[in-house]
């Protein structure tokens, strides 16, 4: 999948998660199972997000926007090389004297700063990385894709929540991508910059004369040619110039009656020393950000084993898709499978199925059936949880981690139903304190298990809990993404 493609999906998935999905595509979903119905999995998907997507920005012009948001700018790559080779023309460390002084050549800094980061990335890249390609996610790379993000076109403050989400969602997946690009412009105009100070320098030696010299409170002329020849000894092979021996450097000492010499030759061995180790080792590293953003974009990692694309696809094969509801030691309310059908697109009670609930002390043991008929119809699963008992590692944790087995690899989600506790603490005096006391103790023990639960009130949910479990329920995590 591609990258235009994994955008535009991400896109429509954003915006049918959210509430009220119906105002950004009316009736224009009706015929999705029909549509294209001999493409795979993958174009049949890329290619309703971006029909769905043509008709939604038609109407709505913030959709256009956030479509555009997601794709690297071209013109800011354009704009940071061209700023670096005007900045590298206007580099000048010789002075209204117009003397070079060798051991402190206007071009020197340049080459020692481009050493240390060729030693950072060096040390990066032997480094185990989390991700394919970290080493080029550099905080300077990382830093130009968030602003290639800004300047795309961003949904920006204030925009529809989906639209929000989309930003959200299309930063964390893109962002490897990007970073890449951003590697690469900047290994570019690091070139540039290198080229813009050659140039700047051979320019104004045109209409002055540089004379080239050397003075030291702790170096000796022995001491000045060895320094020289390590620096200068590769570039002095390549362009036959000739370095001069000791006696030579001796007289090139700044002193009275010692002007220096015509420079033409000292910056002519800087430049294709800074060619070699600057220029050349950029360009090469800017080729290969550039491959592995162009790989990444072409073979964009997208999952496609996410509770949204199940739902999509199981549509398009005629068949139900549901979500199961596990409680734990409790029975939820029946407004349960309402609530858990809100974080669907699209969603009615009878896409969640809740099963009967596992009893305190079986969780070792779960239904054989846990999946009946077809488990390939089930998009994901709920944890059900009460927030009246006392959270327990040994049993309710244990539960957990025996449905996550046997579920895996489903979206899953924990919920912890406050609806019971609320009854029974009523107007008590400190009631929202002990609720908010207990959901910390939840929050703790499932944090253990690296889970975050969503506690909320299946009786009356807030927005935020719905939108919590949409975002599991709905969509693909960025972490567990894989290539689609």
């Amino acid at each position: 999948m591609n990258e235009p493609a994994a955008r535009d999906i991400v896109l429509v998935r954003a915006l049918e998660s959210a509430d009220g999905a119906q105002q950004w595509f009316g009736a224009a979903r009706a015929a999705d199972a029909d549509a294209w119905r001999h493409d795979d999995a993958e174009t049949w998907l890329a290619r309703r997000a971006a029909a769905l997507l043509e008709r939604a920005q038609a109407a709505h012009p913030a959709v256009a926007r956030a479509r555009r948001a997601g794709a690297w700018p071209a013109w800011l790559s354009a704009a940071v090389m061209a700023l670096a080779f005007v900045a590298g023309l206007a580099l000048d460390g010789v002075g209204a004297e117009r003397r070079i002084n060798l051991l402190a050549f206007p071009l020197l800094g340049m080459l020692a700063w481009n050493l240390a980061v060729y030693a950072i990335l060096a040390v990066a890249a032997l480094r185990p990385r989390r991700a394919p390609g970290a080493a080029v996610r550099r905080p300077l790379a990382r830093a130009l894709a968030g602003l290639a993000a800004t300047l795309g076109g961003g949904v920006g403050r204030g925009a529809a929540p989906a639209l929000a989400r989309f930003a959200s969602d299309w930063g964390a997946l893109a962002g490897p991508l990007h970073a890449a690009r951003g590697a690469a412009t900047l290994h570019l105009a690091a070139a540039l910059l290198a080229l813009g100070a050659i140039v700047g320098l051979f320019a104004r030696g045109v209409a002055f004369e540089y004379l080239a010299g050397w003075e030291s409170t702790f170096l000796d002329a022995a001491a000045v040619h060895g320094l020289l020849t390590a620096v200068l000894g590769p570039a002095s092979t390549i362009a036959g110039v000739a370095l001069p021996d000791v006696a030579g450097v001796a007289a090139l000492r700044w002193g009275p009656g010692q002007p220096g010499e015509n420079a033409a030759d000292w910056i002519g061995l800087y430049a294709v020393t800074v060619a070699l180790a600057v220029i050349l080792p950029r360009l090469a590293l800017a080729g290969w950000c550039a491959a592995l953003a162009r790989r990444r974009a072409r073979d964009f990692p997208l999952s496609l084993d996410d509770a949204y694309t199940r739902r999509l696809l199981a549509r398009r094969q005629g068949r139900a898709a549901q979500v199961l509801a596990v409680p734990y030691a409790y029975t939820p309310p029946p407004q349960a499978a309402a609530m858990l059908a809100e974080s669907l697109e699209g969603g009615a009670a009878g896409d969640v199925r809740v099963l009967a609930p596992v009893a305190y002390g079986d969780e070792d043991a779960l239904p054989p059936d846990l999946l009946p008929g077809a488990g390939n119809t089930v998009v994901a699963a709920v944890g059900l949880f009460n927030l009246a008992a006392t959270p327990e590692r040994e049993n309710h944790g244990v539960f957990w981690q025996a449905l996550r087995a046997r579920l895996a690899p489903l979206p899953l989600a924990v919920v912890v139903d406050a609806s019971a506790y609320r009854a029974r603490l009523g107007a008590q005096a400190g009631a929202e304190g002990r609720l908010e006391e207990r959901a910390r103790a939840w929050e703790a023990m499932f944090a253990t298990l690296g889970e975050t639960p969503v506690v909320t009130d299946l009786t009356a949910p807030d927005a935020a809990a719905r939108a919590a479990l949409a975002r599991v329920l709905g969509a693909a995590r960025p972490e567990a993404a894989v290539h689609g």
